[in-house]
C-alpha cells in the first residue's frame, strides 16, 4: 500500500514549510517498502516556489490552481487526490498547510488498514503556542 498526503495551500511559504517537516518526521516510521509517501501540496491560485526538499521517504508534488477557487480548499484537495490516485496511491491523508501531522499517524493508519479497515478517519487535536 503506498500513501499520499495532500495539502491545499494558499502559498504561505513558512506554514508550508512547517507542514512539510510534520510530514517528513511521519514519512520515517513508513515500513521501507511501502516508500515514498507522496506528500500533493496544491496552491489555490498560488504558484509554489521549490521550498520543500524530497528524499528516499518523503516525495513532495507542488502544483497549482490557475485561479484561485476559494471554497476552502475543496478544488485543491479534488486536484491533489485524483492526481495521486492516477499515480497509483492507496491511500490518501488530508492535511491543510496550517496544521501538522503526528510523527506515528502515518504508520498508525496504515496498521489499521493493513487489518482489514476500509476506510480509517482520525480526530484532531488543537495546540495552542502557549502548549494549552
Amino acid at each position: 500500500m503506498t500513501l499520499a498526503v495532500i495539502t491545499p495551500t494558499t502559498g504561505d511559504e513558512e506554514m508550508l514549510k512547517r507542514c512539510s517537516a510534520s510530514v517528513r518526521e511521519a514519512a520515517a516510521w513508513v515500513p521501507a517498502e511501502l516508500l515514498p509517501v507522496l506528500h500533493v501540496v496544491v496552491g489555490d491560485g498560488a504558484a509554489l516556489a521549490s521550498c520543500l526538499e524530497g528524499d528516499a521517504r518523503y516525495l513532495p508534488e507542488l502544483m497549482w490552481t490557475p485561479a484561485r477557487a476559494g471554497d476552502a480548499g475543496a478544488t485543491p484537495r479534488a486536484i491533489g487526490s485524483t492526481y495521486a490516485l492516477s499515480r497509483g496511491v492507496e491511500g490518501v491523508f488530508f492535511l491543510d498547510d496550517d496544521n501538522t501531522i503526528s510523527p506515528t499517524h502515518l504508520k498508525d493508519a496504515l496498521d489499521m488498514a493493513l487489518r482489514g479497515n476500509v476506510v480509517v478517519t482520525s480526530l484532531r487535536k488543537l495546540c495552542h503556542p502557549d502548549g494549552r
